[in-house]
């Protein structure tokens, strides 16, 4: 999206991230110049402090206590308050209990440390976030002029992350106590905190030696654990992609810190920045950047040293620190003030550029209530922001450069520096960056020649549809057959899209070996060489007969294809059988006029175009519906075609819906005590519905990387949904955006397939009761079937015992209140019909306030007959070539319509529309293509209607059966009570449940379940009762 609006407002976008980071050189579970020796010949000093801050440099010691622990044991213990010379904030008395009677008159700092450093001469300290403690001591000790006195130190926090994180959530000292059995009486004051510390210590060493760590080397050892990264607390840095290598390793740094390093989410380390840092800029980040951190609370000294990692150190404006100003209480924005300067200094210093940055988070100044509802609202995957716990929070609006220098006028001279001439410095060093790369990222023609011997894919699918063709259709192809052939396999070839057409058949055979049938879905169907290939079952030929012996086939040839080709020999006989006939299964019946047999119909009139686009160079989208007990196999099965590192699932990312939205901004108003009407709540939820707050996955698209290439050369990678259990990594990009760079196979779960696997497992154990074998010659005409659709009594039930007029219920894509409203006023007598319905049902705008009132006559335009309403949007194109109109402006003119874009363009449609009515298309035409926002493509809902045709022939033909799939393999929803009952009961629970003005999901569900328990019982089946040895 960034790149796309930049190009278009003529502005170059720099690429980039923030990250979590930790450095494993900074794990210090133990230091110190210690020589290894057994761990229970050691003195230790366990101790805590209580502090008026976290900075070593602005903040003071208040409170020392210490516990010597020697052989296991609790020897002697230290305590002393210490007099800061300053009174103590509200917030260190509320938190530690000390007041300023408390400290007033005790030992200055020097001579408590003094005591303090004599009392732990030759020790091991030991604290609980140890180096919080240990730095506080040490600073001052430096800045007193006192010589440390003890050997190193042990951190019991960074020991229960690494030993206890199986049994412990939080690992606070009163959740390591808790989980130790000891007891605290007064937490956050030193005295007790070194006491309780010192009982967990004794405890964990006993327990840490019995598991084999009896000595010193043991604990250095763990300062280098693999998982280092899930121990420590990251800070934030950002990085820039200053050149095009440096996009693939920001990829590469992403994708680590998203799979390898995942954990409460995404981060990485300096260890790993540096490995991938060609081609990249490192910046120092915001207020939890180890920079700023750094320079708040560490010495100049310490700075120094964070500083020299990054290429550029970024300070925000003061009003970016508030929350901390706030925290720090009296002289807190002169604090953070000095801060900033301390930073710029210093990095002038050691001529690192500093950059002013906003830290932006949102627009306006008024927009923060937003953020501020976002920072209220619980994280995906737990846990709360870390700005909930902060009263003030951080103002981080877009600020203009006038704005920013007015900010930074504290510093003087170089607030002009970092705000402008730093900047534009930095951007010049920054070049144009191409986010994708151009084109499809084809898999080459050979890239099977190992795995499974296929040396060329094109060669391949060139001889198995040629393979097929002759099957179906002879040595001698029909000039229609041979002319779609011929052009399909052109574009194919030309577009380099052999291979994703050949990995779907592929997978569709290995499905088909494995007794599941395969539903296609979309417009692949529009392609004769898929149906060629066996991917999809939707011939998009004309309607036709064919001999399955390949001696005839016979179309309806219009006026120009009888002038190209000719009628074929006896295909002039034929002709009057396609009269008002739009698919092949509507056919009558007719035998070869060669050898007698009888002929196959087929043919549903589709247009390639729909699927690959006019020029026949559209990126494929081949969807499929597996079973949803095969459909893990078929996605590992890629796996094994193309390799594990070449095969991803197609990430998404998800957004705020409405309804979340109303409740983010509600919970927020309650939390903070505000009053707002509801027409107030609805518009500031408005304003953060639809905002990005997590990622997912498509349900089944897999996305394709082709050998040669890696996945980092077109988006990083991550576990879907951040769910680190899971076999599969995925796109971190959305999949539409690289959608013309890598191919996508789309293998989709779905009941249809599985439901039919369940009628063939039967029809197999008694082949006897059936005439066919094969789930594929389940008759798709068959006269008893189609009466579902538009009666009743075909089932031996009437309309008013069933409550309805038509008996589809059950009937996958038919089952719906909505959709068979649309049979009840449809009634659709034939195949083609049926698909009309399936594709109105599907689309916006197409059936109500549109289609629907032309079959009822609502409109001026009178009744319009069904079978010349828009259907699917293919239809646009087939009926607009048949009215005049060039091929090119059909197929634009469909395009137009089916995106909804008449309403959003009205000048080029009213172009369109004076072209269509000059190619004499009725007005009602043209007004129900106005009012159309999305439609459905008819190989889609073709392809659906095969299907549930299939599954409708058990209905009537092994009722039993039927009910038993359905009730096994569909439903979710049971009232043991009420279906148990019999009839008189279900008809009520439905009656009930109809006379609800609303139904929850759930109801819906119950609903459909009653009605077709209703149903099953009319027809003289019931269930019988749960019995614990039979069901």
């Amino acid at each position: 999206e960034l790149d796309k609006a930049a190009k278009k407002a003529g502005i170059k976008p720099i690429f980039g991230t923030e990250l979590s980071c930790v450095d494993q050189n900074q794990l210090r579970i133990i230091d110190g110049d210690i020589n290894d020796s057994d761990m229970k010949s050691h003195t230790y000093v366990v101790f805590d402090i209580e502090t008026t801050g976290f900075s070593v440099v602005h903040d003071d010691i208040i409170e020392i206590a210490a516990v010597k622990v020697k052989n296991g044991t609790i020897t002697e213990t230290y305590q002393q308050f210490i007099d800061p010379k300053r009174k103590l904030s509200t917030f260190t008395t509320e938190l530690t209990g000390i007041t300023d009677e408390m400290v007033g008159g005790q030992p200055l700092i020097e001579d408590a440390l003094k005591s303090f450093l004599a009392f732990s001469e030759g020790a091991m300290m030991v604290a609980h976030n140890a180096t919080f403690d240990i730095d506080f001591i040490e600073a001052k000790a430096s800045r007193n002029q006192l010589k440390i006195t003890y050997k190193g130190f042990l951190d019991t926090l960074m020991l229960a992350r690494l030993h206890y994180a199986d049994v412990l959530k939080s690992f606070n000292l009163k959740a390591v106590a808790k989980h130790f059995k000891i007891k605290q009486e007064a937490h956050h004051r030193a005295e007790d905190d070194a006491r309780v510390t010192a009982e967990i210590w004794i405890l964990m060493m006993q327990q840490l030696i019995k598991k084999g760590n009896a000595l010193i080397s043991d604990y250095f050892k763990m300062n280098q654990v693999a998982h280092y990264y899930q121990l420590m607390i990251p800070f934030h840095l950002n990085i820039l992609v200053k050149e095009q290598k440096g996009l693939k390793n920001l990829y590469k740094i992403v994708s680590h810190a998203l799979t390898t390093f995942y954990h409460k989410g995404a981060r990485t380390s300096k260890q790993i920045v540096e490995m991938y840092r060609e081609g990249l800029l490192i910046g120092s980040g915001c207020y939890k950047g180890e920079v700023f951190e750094t320079a708040l609370n560490k010495s100049s000294e310490k700075l120094e040293e964070v500083m020299r990692f990054y290429d550029y150190v970024e300070v925000q404006p003061p009003e970016s620190y508030l929350h901390i100003i706030d925290q720090v209480g009296e002289g807190g924005k002169e604090i953070i003030e000095a801060t900033i300067k301390k930073i710029v200094d210093t990095a002038t210093k050691l001529s690192i550029p500093v950059i002013a940055t906003g830290d932006v988070h949102y627009l306006h100044p008024e927009d923060h209530m937003y953020r501020d509802i976002y920072i209220s609202t619980p994280q995906v995957g737990g846990g709360i922001h870390d700005l909930k716990r902060y009263q003030v929070k951080p103002k981080l609006h877009f600020r203009t450069t006038n704005e920013m220098l007015q900010a930074f006028a504290f510093l003087g001279v170089d607030a002009e520096r970092i705000v402008v001439e730093e900047t534009h410095r930095l951007n010049h060093h920054i070049d144009t960056i191409q986010l994708f790369p151009s084109g499809l990222l084809a898999i080459q023609d050979d890239a099977f020649s190992e795995n499974i011997q296929i040396p060329s894919i094109e060669a391949e699918v060139k001889r198995l549809v040629k393979q097929e063709t002759i099957k179906q259709y002879g040595n001698t192809l029909h000039p229609i057959v041979s002319r779609r052939i011929d052009r399909e396999l052109k574009n194919i070839i030309e577009n380099q899209f052999a291979s994703i057409y050949y990995m779907s058949h592929l997978l569709v055979k290995n499905s088909l070996e494995e007794g599941y049938l395969v539903g296609s879905r979309g417009s692949v169907g529009s392609s004769l060489v898929a149906t060629l290939l066996k991917i999809t079952e939707v011939n998009p030929l004309k309607p036709h007969y064919r001999c399955k012996e390949g001696h005839f086939t016979a179309f309806k040839l219009t006026e120009e294809e009888y002038q190209n080709y000719g009628y074929q020999p006896n295909e002039e006989d034929f002709q009057p059988l396609f009269e008002n006939v739009y698919a092949g299964y509507d056919l009558p019946d007719a035998n070869c006029p060669i050898c007698q047999s009888k002929l196959i119909k087929d043919g549903h009139d589709i247009p390639f175009e729909t699927f690959l686009g006019f020029n026949g160079d559209k990126i494929p989208d081949i969807d499929l519906n597996f079973s949803g007990e095969y459909q893990s196999k078929a996605h590992d099965y890629v796996k094994l075609l193309v390799g594990e590192k070449q095969a991803y699932r197609a990430g998404t990312i998800q957004t705020i819906a409405e309804r979340n939205a109303f409740g983010y901004v509600k919970g927020y108003l309650e939390d903070h005590h505000i009053e707002k009407r509801p027409a107030q709540i609805e518009r500031m939820a408005k304003n953060i519905e639809g905002v990005k707050r997590s990622t997912g996955q498509h349900p089944g698209g897999i996305i394709v990387v082709p050998d040669g290439y890696d996945i980092y050369d077109v988006t990083p990678i991550q576990y879907p949904a951040n769910n680190t259990e899971n076999d599969w990594y995925t796109t971190h990009y959305d999949y539409h955006a690289f959608e013309s760079n890598l191919l996508k196979l789309d293998i989709l779960g779905h009941d249809d397939p599985t439901m039919i696997k369940f009628f063939m497992d039967h029809v197999k154990r008694y082949p006897e009761k059936y005439n066919f074998t094969d789930a594929k010659d389940i008759p798709l005409d068959d006269k008893d079937v189609m009466k579902m659709f538009y009666e009743t009594h075909i089932i031996g039930v009437s309309k008013d015992d069933l409550m309805s007029d038509i008996a589809s219920f059950a009937i996958p894509e038919f089952n719906t209140q909505f959709t068979r409203q649309m049979l009840s006023d449809i009634k659709p007598k034939t195949f083609a019909g049926i698909v009309k319905v399936s594709g109105l049902s599907h689309g916006t705008d197409v059936w109500l306030k549109n289609a629907q009132d032309l079959v009822r006559g609502s409109t001026s335009y009178g009744n319009v007959d069904i079978d010349k309403i828009i259907g699917c949007r293919d239809d646009i194109m087939v009926q607009l070539i048949d009215f005049g109109l060039e091929p090119l402006r059909a197929f634009e003119i469909m395009e137009f319509v089916r995106k909804g874009k008449p309403s959003k363009d009205p000048s080029a449609w009213f172009t369109y529309e004076s072209e269509m009515r000059l190619a004499g298309v009725p007005e009602w035409y043209i007004w129900s293509c106005q009012k159309i926002k999305y439609m459905f493509p008819k190989a889609h809902a073709t392809a659906y209607v095969i299907m549930a045709l299939r599954i409708a022939w058990f209905k009537i033909h092994d009722p039993l059966l039927f009910y038993s799939a359905y009730f096994s393999k569909r439903v979710d929803k049971f009232d043991y009570e009420k279906m148990i009952a019999g009839p008189v009961a279900l008809k009520n629970g439905i009656k009930e449940l109809l006379a609800k003005n609303y139904l929850t999901v759930n109801e819906q569900s119950t609903l459909t379940t009653f009605q077709v328990a209703y149903e099953m019982s009319l027809r003289g089946f019931h269930f019988k009762k749960v019995d614990i040895n039979h069901s």
